[in-house]
């Protein structure tokens, strides 16, 4: 595991619109311009961000689709369906060899890149990861408020 800073602006893809998605989606509009959201629904509250938003269904999508982003988030539940399993694990395949940063949500070490939980006041920002999302956050909590 090694820390980075972006210093420049990416093309993100979300793919998803559930909780998930949402918090995520919320946290890259104060760090990127070009983000965009593949879902075959959203709801009013991804309505309004100033986002694209593409209704379409992964499964369905052709591995070109990927090429113009530079960062993928995969934010939904990892499928039991072998066929849906198989078509996700080519995509994933696909995005690594093409040098994409892939996260994961479901499944973190399919992709090749985690966020940490950040927390913000006046003069501090707080990281912190762990390899268990809920974890990172009752902990980053916790830390933000005893700076």
């Amino acid at each position: 595991m090694y820390p980075i800073v972006l210093t420049q602006d990416f093309k993100v893809l979300v793919v998803g619109a559930g909780r998930a998605s949402k918090i995520k989606l919320k946290s890259l509009t104060q760090n990127f311009s070009d983000i965009t959201c593949l879902s075959l629904n959203f709801d009013s509250e991804i309505d309004k961000l100033n986002i694209k938003k593409i209704k379409d269904n992964f499964y369905n999508l052709n591995l070109n689709f990927f090429d113009e982003f530079n960062m993928i988030y995969f934010t939904f539940e990892y499928p039991i369906e072998s066929k849906k399993e198989k078509f996700l694990l080519n995509v994933i395949e696909y995005l690594k060899e093409s040098n994409k940063l892939l996260n994961c949500s479901s499944k973190p070490k399919l992709g090749n890149f985690i966020n940490p939980c950040t927390r913000r006041d006046k003069n501090t920002i707080l990281s912190i990861s762990t390899l268990n999302p809920k974890k990172s956050v009752k902990l980053a909590n916790k830390l933000i408020k005893k700076i």
